[in-house]
């Protein structure tokens, strides 16, 4: 009983642990690239919520920001959704455009944490196993570095998968679909395409065979949800189907518009989104010269992406697939959120991972909760560790920095240290 007991708070201590360095990376890799001369934190969401406070919808020409912005007729908008800008307008109104977007992915890691432990809860998992769970989502997917990299895309991604995970707690907590509807709706104003996560809820009110209450009150917040966006759209480009996103400025900058002579969906995309999301390597550090020699810090991210078994090698117990009763009706909506992703040009250039997975990985991850049994096995937990402790060392690494190493590359040469005059300091 004893040895058992320790052995249960040995694993305990190591769980925390990771957690811990979970989140020490978070703020460390945060720092390090925030103010990084090779880019300006973003302020849009902040500054359009400033905006918002002034009763407009369009962005300042002074001090416009660099990129994701649309310029069409001198103003210049943002093809997010509203959402993020919504919830920032208390803040914004109070401290201005100073107020710092980085804590909407910090929100969104909590919720994250909160969400998949309720999940967890709803499958019978023992508190431990719940807790793995928590930390794998929020630290070993693509959702860790969208969550602390402060780009305004990046945190737009963060919070709309925090809202769809909302939508599954609530179904497999108290089932009140009248809120459900409420996160779907927010999701869907943060990022459209989650809009299509309904497609989960509505399978499982055929298989339950609900009343039409249910279901009214899940799809009458989505549809109040979808007049306020096109209201928003025809506001701002006269029409209710106009979005923006086609319209980025950046997407006609190199590498990105040569994708773009394809078109913004094109089946040409695909090959390009499945071999990244599937299969895609980081790069190997190399020693000067023409042979194959691999020095450290051994690895580098490339800006087009990794393969999903990098970043959450979890997803490898997906090759052995086993079913519950909620398994179709995942299936059939990370199919749906795949297909516009994988038809999409952008590929989700600049990124740690392919985070474009965001938008179906809360149905991902239910389909992946048979295959873990009904506790975690010792190999899924050193695969979360695994997981967690590549996501937290080299997410830096797009940028050819490598704080938890003190070190940064500088002309072909890794060089640095660590400035502790500030609790965590930038590379330099």
């Amino acid at each position: 009983m004893k040895k058992a007991t320790r052995k249960i708070s040995a694993e305990l201590g190591f769980l925390l642990a990771l957690l811990f360095f979970g989140i020490f990376s978070g703020l460390l890799i945060y720092r390090t690239t925030a103010g990084f001369h090779k880019y300006e934190p973003d302020t849009h969401l902040v500054y359009l919520a400033k905006r918002f406070t002034e009763m407009k919808l369009s962005l300042s020409p002074i001090n416009r920001p660099i990129g994701d912005i649309v310029d069409y007729y001198t103003n210049i908008y943002l093809y997010f959704g509203p959402f993020a800008s919504l919830i920032l307008m208390p803040f914004a109104a109070i401290f201005g455009r100073d107020f710092p977007q980085i804590f909407l992915g910090a929100g969104s890691l909590l919720v994250t944490l909160l969400a998949i432990y309720k999940i967890a809860g709803a499958f019978r998992y023992e508190e431990e196993d719940r807790l793995w769970l928590s930390v794998f989502f929020a630290f070993s997917t693509v959702l860790f570095g969208v969550s602390v990299i402060n780009f305004s895309a990046y945190q737009i991604q963060a919070l709309g998968a925090s809202l769809a995970l909302l939508s599954l707690a609530e179904y497999f907590g108290k089932r009140r679909f009248w809120l459900i509807g409420i996160w779907v709706a927010a999701a869907g104003l943060t990022r459209m395409t989650l809009y299509l996560s309904v497609i989960f809820f509505l399978l499982e009110w055929l298989r339950l065979r609900l009343d039409k209450k249910a279901l009214l009150s899940l799809l009458i917040p989505i549809l109040l949800s979808g007049l306020v966006l096109a209201g928003y759209n025809y506001r701002r480009f006269g029409s209710v189907f106009e979005t923006g996103y086609a319209r980025n400025i950046t997407l006609n900058y190199f590498p990105l518009n040569d994708n773009m002579k394809y078109g913004f969906f094109s089946i040409k995309h695909i090959p390009g989104n499945l071999y990244v999301l599937l299969f895609k390597a980081p790069e190997p550090i190399l020693e000067d010269g023409g042979g194959f020699v691999v020095k450290f810090p051994l690895l580098r991210a490339d800006p087009w992406g990794m393969a999903i078994w990098f970043t959450s090698p979890l997803f490898l117990m997906l090759v052995r697939l086993r079913r519950n009763e909620f398994s179709r009706s995942a299936f059939f909506t990370t199919l749906a959120l795949l297909i516009p992703v994988i038809l999409y040009g952008g590929i989700g250039y600049s990124q740690f991972g392919y985070r474009y997975a965001l938008d179906f990985l809360p149905f991902l991850f239910l389909l992946l909760l048979p295959n873990l049994g009904s506790s975690l096995s010792i190999g899924a937990k050193l695969l979360i560790t695994l997981g967690v402790l590549f996501n937290c060392l080299y997410l830096s690494s797009l940028w050819d920095i490598y704080p938890h190493f003190l070190l940064e590359k500088r002309g072909g040469r890794f060089v640095g240290g660590l400035n502790w005059k500030g609790l965590f300091g930038r590379v330099y």
